[in-house]
């Protein structure tokens, strides 16, 4: 479909507003598609060709940056670490030279850009100390542009700090985080968000050793991801993994571990759950466990 309703035409000859749309639907289609190379390919041709004419920057600077948040995401999807701090260190100039004069649509989008950029980078990298001393800006400036940006936004946001707090075994910071995710009344926050949010609760109490709290709130988790419209594999492989790990502490912890990891793995090589394993690292934590149960 996409193919069939792209016209022929000569992409020297294309204005450069042209040029630019071409590569806004080329990011979108790719996008879509899991296909975050491509994704990678053409959004960093898009911004290479704001910055081939930079009045046009100024021009239209909310379009330039959403060119840059989708370099600085696809980077990261991709591995691409050169990259990644290339893209944040354009995005920094570009803060730089126009923050006393673009529009506040424009700063929040900024502000939400270079926070995810620079999150998502922590937790590629496991630079965690790094990523703590952004963490109070992060939300000091949620707090000031709250009323100018979606809240699922602000959720999604939330939700990086708590699992920021988690990797840097904070796990009462994590969870101020997700306790203000779980309590916000709104039919708009989508259920992927809702859904990890519980599960990183119960990952962080169970960790906490508050076992009967992790089997109470394991039936609500269930209930919710029963009536949810989609729901994945890892989500049923963490529900089904603390469900044995709770039910009989009698039995073998390193085995059963182990046992989850190997299937965590497996899913991990689908293209299909990226979103997910972005979500919620479970090898990770997984690999923690296995490490500590064998002391």
């Amino acid at each position: 479909l996409f193919d069939d309703y792209l016209p022929d035409f000569h992409f020297d000859e294309l204005t450069f507003f042209e040029k630019n749309y071409f590569y806004f639907a080329q990011v979108w289609y790719h996008h879509i598609l899991l296909d975050f190379e491509n994704v990678h390919y053409y959004a960093r041709k898009w911004v290479m060709l704001f910055q081939s004419q930079p009045s046009m920057i100024a021009k239209d600077t909310i379009l330039y940056l959403r060119a840059l948040h989708y370099w600085i995401t696809s980077s990261w999807y991709t591995s691409k670490e050169n990259s990644l701090c290339e893209a944040l260190a354009i995005l920094q100039a570009t803060i730089d030279q126009f923050k006393d004069t673009w529009s506040i649509n424009a700063a929040v989008l900024a502000f939400l850009y270079q926070s995810y950029g620079r999150l998502n980078y922590v937790f590629w990298s496991g630079k965690i100390a790094m990523g703590v001393q952004y963490a109070d800006e992060i939300l000091a400036q949620s707090e000031f542009y709250k009323r100018y940006i979606d809240p699922h936004k602000i959720m999604i946001l939330r939700y990086k700090l708590a699992w920021l707090y988690f990797c840097a075994k904070q796990p009462n910071q994590a969870l101020d985080h997700l306790i203000f995710i779980l309590n916000y009344e709104s039919v708009h926050l989508r259920e992927d968000l809702q859904a990890y949010s519980q599960l990183l609760f119960l990952l962080i109490h169970y960790d906490l050793k508050n076992y009967d709290l992790v089997d109470y709130r394991l039936t609500n988790s269930e209930r919710f991801l029963k009536k949810a419209t989609r729901t994945d594999a890892l989500q049923q492989l963490i529900i089904q993994l603390l469900r044995r790990l709770i039910s009989n502490k009698q039995q073998d912890e390193q085995q059963i571990l182990k046992t989850a990891y190997h299937r965590c793995l497996q899913l991990q090589k689908s293209p299909y759950l990226r979103r997910s394993f972005t979500y919620l690292d479970f090898p990770v934590w997984l690999n923690s466990k296995i490490i500590k149960s064998a002391k």
